[in-house]
């Protein structure tokens, strides 16, 4: 249980960061990069809760 709640906010904390890049940049060449990443947070989520 305790190893659930590490994981996931490893997983928050990843994501918070990547946002905070997201907003400094205003190009979408990385949009691609971004939404992958998005979606590899969902699945680690549903991974660890499952």
């Amino acid at each position: 249980m305790i190893l659930k709640i590490i994981a996931t906010a490893i997983d928050a904390i990843m994501m918070l960061s990547l946002m905070m890049q997201q907003v400094k940049q205003t190009d979408n060449k990385c949009a691609i990069g971004y939404l992958l990443s998005y979606a590899i947070f969902a699945m680690n989520i549903m991974v660890i809760w499952k």
